[in-house]
């Protein structure tokens, strides 16, 4: 009996070991379904994202998908298409959060909200308004999920609208206000997450504003290259242009951040 037993009980260690770990694949600027032509092999592409993404599934199912911003507009195919390819493309993956750079509103709300209607995936903004004050599109002003045991919260914060089509239907606050308006419901979590639309230096003051903030998840800062800054001891994370690199992210409880760029070429 004995022997029989010894080989169920590792597999019961090697579950709960498992369920301990949240694998998060992080990418940001998706303005095109193909790769970008400009490398040898080219770059990017909706393909080589879900190959990784489906890898990453199959060694941990605790794995959490999130696009940090802008698919619509910026290139010739976003301004053709108007990102409905890749809302399509997203579903098929499938992405599981979004956050909205200011491209989403290159077409005006209206269209903006087209797009989110035919996306499946989770939708937030901790700081873009409608005009009553209330959350743009109603959406949640940010997320809680608990994964494999261990409880995650998301901020999502967008930065430059001035620089899209202008409309008092939607209001960028401040971020920093923003943040200060959702941070006391967010203490009880493992990790607390913001996932931005900014530049370097916003995150960084950020990150010294609210120190309960463990990581952020930024836009792109250079086309070419992939980037791990920090404010202390917390990394703010920023793949490369047009989705040309994923960066996979793994927490566990009591553990320090691994952080690993991916490359897809």
């Amino acid at each position: 009996m004995i022997k029989f037993l010894f080989p169920f009980l590792l597999f019961l260690v090697n579950i709960n070991l498992s369920a301990q770990k949240v694998d998060i694949l992080y990418f940001t600027d998706a303005h095109r379904i193909f790769p970008v032509d400009d490398v040898e092999g080219g770059r990017g592409g909706v393909a080589r994202l879900k190959t990784i993404v489906d890898e990453s599934k199959s060694d941990n199912s605790n794995t959490l998908v999130i696009h940090g911003g802008d698919l619509c507009g910026g290139v010739l195919f976003g301004g053709m298409y108007k990102g409905l390819p890749m809302i399509e493309a997203f579903n098929e993956i499938p992405v599981d959060i979004c956050n909205f750079g200011q491209h989403e509103f290159d077409f005006g709300v209206d269209h903006t909200l087209e797009l989110l209607s035919k996306s499946k995936s989770v939708w937030f903004s901790s700081n873009l308004k409608n005009r009553d004050g209330e959350p743009f599109g109603k959406l949640p002003k940010y997320l809680i999920k608990k994964i494999g045991g261990i409880k995650i919260a998301f901020i999502g914060l967008t930065d430059a609208m001035n620089s899209t089509m202008k409309s008092n239907r939607v209001i960028q606050e401040d971020l920093s206000i923003a943040i200060s308006d959702i941070i006391e419901d967010l203490q009880n979590v493992d990790f607390l997450i913001a996932i931005t639309q900014t530049d370097l230096e916003t995150n960084r003051k950020l990150l010294e504003q609210f120190p309960d903030i463990d990581l952020v998840l930024t836009e792109e800062q250079y086309e070419y290259e992939s980037n791990v800054f920090y404010k202390g001891n917390k990394p703010i994370v920023a793949t490369a242009g047009n989705m040309s690199s994923v960066a996979k992210i793994s927490l566990q409880k009591g553990e320090r951040l691994l952080i690993e760029i991916i490359p897809y070429r």
